[in-house]
Parts: C-alpha cells; sequence; structure tokens
C-alpha cells in the first residue's frame, strides 16, 4: 500500500474505474489521496452500472471524469486533469535528505 504515494505522487490524476468499499489497494490509495495526499485530482468514471464504491469517493470530493468521445476531447480532458490545483491553505512539501552524522563529526 505503500507505493500508492509514489503512484499519485508521479501521477497527473487518477481515474478510479472500479473499487470495492473499505476494501483493496484502488479503494485505500483514493481514500488516503482524498482525505490527506491531495496530490491529484481524483476521477470516477460515471459510465456504466452504478457503484457504491465509486458513489462514496464521489461524496469524499472525487470528481466525475468527462467521458471523452474523441481524440481531442482526451487530450483537453488530460490537460485540464494535470493543471496545478493546489489549495493556497496547502504548503509546499519539503524533502529533505539525512546527513551522516559521523562524516560530519
Amino acid at each position: 500500500m505503500q507505493r500508492n504515494k509514489l503512484i499519485y505522487a508521479l501521477a497527473d490524476a487518477a481515474l478510479v474505474v472500479n473499487s470495492d468499499i473499505d476494501k483493496g489497494g484502488t479503494w485505500a490509495g483514493a481514500r488516503e489521496q482524498l482525505d490527506k495526499l491531495h496530490f491529484v485530482t481524483v476521477y470516477v468514471r460515471q459510465a456504466g452500472a452504478r457503484s457504491p464504491a465509486l458513489d462514496a469517493l464521489r461524496s469524499s470530493g472525487a470528481i466525475l471524469w468527462p467521458e471523452p468521445q474523441t481524440p481531442t476531447e482526451f487530450v483537453a480532458a488530460l490537460a485540464r486533469a494535470a493543471a496545478p490545483k493546489r489549495p493556497s491553505s496547502q504548503p509546499e512539501l519539503a524533502l529533505s535528505m539525512p546527513t551522516d552524522r559521523a562524516a560530519n563529526s
């Protein structure tokens, strides 16, 4: 499950096509993204049969995927999905590398 953070961090957007409520990596990764990480926009599919899990993700902040029908619409949807959406209240993440204290002594 720890790899979910890396997958979301490297992605421009996420699209959840199917999931079970409270089960599996798809559910856990999407919920973590929506509840804590906020690296990317999480989309859920809208075509096909309704899904309680997708409805639950939607009520937690996931957005309906626009279901593009042409290559041009698909490219436009990806461009919108990849646009930065960091809320101004969310601080930038800072990464620091551990230092070798013995080498610095």
